[in-house]
């Protein structure tokens, strides 16, 4: 799986991705773009860390 961030002065504008994968990651990357879109680098980065844990 391939994801795609389009980021525009520190801000996720933009995320999507695409590829094959299990049901799960794909869901999995459908929710973690709707999380991270409007958010800071900073942000979606601290986002990321706490959901891999």
């Amino acid at each position: 799986m391939t994801n795609y961030l389009i980021i525009g002065r520190g801000i996720v504008n933009s995320m999507g991705f695409e590829g094959e994968s299990c049901a799960i990651s794909e869901v999995y990357a459908a929710v973690m773009t709707e999380i991270l879109e409007g958010k800071s680098l900073e942000k979606a980065g601290s986002t990321i860390v706490i959901s891999r844990k």
